[in-house]
């Protein structure tokens, strides 16, 4: 594409998806995931998830993060109340230079996009890893104090990392309500994992190396669309992070020709890694401080360094290896046990 056009149209997704606002650009992101998984496998001649589901127009590179720096500026402007504000659609304010602003990030998101994908090619989530960057850069900027003001000061008389404390990034669905936590880590994991040896059991019946290609996706993709409930009000769960990060793991053990219960146990394991570390890190980046850094990218930007690079790369996907199954074994254990600790320190401080 002629560095022009680019430039143009990034910015012109960059508009469009503060005008909408965050949240409801990245579902838009998520309808189009789910047609384009359904495309890519009836062979459709245009690639609905490289070029607009993932590309210019949707992709959470040019629309959801620059809306989400957005928001940091325009809160700095004292034009809303609150720098973290995602859902609001950001044309209601009737300020251009929001509007110019998310453009200009979206330029700059769609050439990281490109340089992280260069530089780390299928060894990272490079949208994710975008989204993250993008966020950084624009809470730094935006939200004071500089890089001392890229985590935030945690209020005299809370720790930031403490269970019993609600601060967090969706209260509900944090260590402070551990056990629903663990459920839900668990229970989309299995999910994930379940529909991955089911579509990558199609894929080599079939022939169709489409169905390979797009078998981590559809909990990501349904989980996003499902946010148009949380949009409207209602208290559900943020999920396509446990879902992708379980599908990266199912999908690693699949392709190393484990049994078929190895793509439910990596799935339950990195569901389980996939929730707690959205919360974790949203207690550290996202929670204090000015400025919406995404939780769920953050998740899975890190495991999908060591589910697409790092263990692939150690051997641990071949199932003659001890670690196959010890690793996801381990990791169950160790979540569950943190989450009973949690749940029996909450208890007692009650």
């Amino acid at each position: 594409m002629d560095i022009l056009v680019t430039i143009l149209t990034a910015f012109g997704s960059g508009v469009l998806g503060a005008c909408l606002g965050a949240m409801p650009s990245v579902i838009m992101c998520g309808v189009a995931v789910c047609i384009g998984m359904v495309g890519a496998v009836s062979g459709s001649g245009f690639n609905w998830l490289g070029d607009m589901a993932f590309g210019m127009f949707l992709g959470p590179q040019v629309s959801f993060a620059p809306a989400c720096v957005a928001a940091a500026y325009a809160k700095s402007k004292g034009y809303i109340s609150s720098s973290k504000e995602i859902f609001t659609p950001l044309i209601s304010l009737k300020k251009p230079d929001v509007l110019i602003v998310s453009g200009l990030y979206a330029v700059a998101g769609w050439y990281i996009n490109k340089g992280v994908a260069a530089v780390l090619p299928g060894r990272i989530d490079n949208v994710a890893c975008t989204i993250v960057i993008l966020s950084m850069i624009g809470r730094v900027m935006f939200a004071g104090n500089g890089i001392k003001g890229l985590i935030g000061d945690v209020p005299e008389g809370k720790k930031r990392f403490d269970c019993t404390c609600s601060d967090s990034w969706i209260d509900y669905q944090s260590t402070s309500n551990p056990i629903t936590l663990l459920l839900l880590g668990r229970g989309v994991g299995c999910i994930s994992g379940w529909l991955v040896k089911l579509i990558c059991d199609g894929a080599a019946a079939t022939g169709n190396e489409a169905l390979l290609a797009v078998a981590a996706m559809p909990v990501w993709g349904i989980a996003i669309v499902w946010c148009t409930v949380m949009a409207a009000g209602c208290n559900i769960p943020v999920a396509h992070h446990i879902g992708l990060v379980a599908g990266y793991a199912a999908k690693m053990a699949y392709l190393g020709g484990g049994a078929d219960s190895s793509c439910i146990l990596w799935g339950i394991a990195f569901g389980l890694a996939g929730a707690y570390t959205a919360d974790w890190l949203g207690k550290l980046f996202t929670a204090y401080g000015e400025g919406y850094v995404d939780p769920p990218s953050m998740s899975i930007t890190f495991w999908s360094v060591f589910l697409l690079w790092l263990f692939p790369a150690a051997g641990f996907m071949n199932p003659a290896g001890g670690l196959y199954y010890i690793i996801p074994a381990v990791v169950i254990i160790v979540f569950v046990v943190i989450g009973i600790l949690e749940y029996r320190k909450i208890s007692a401080a009650a």
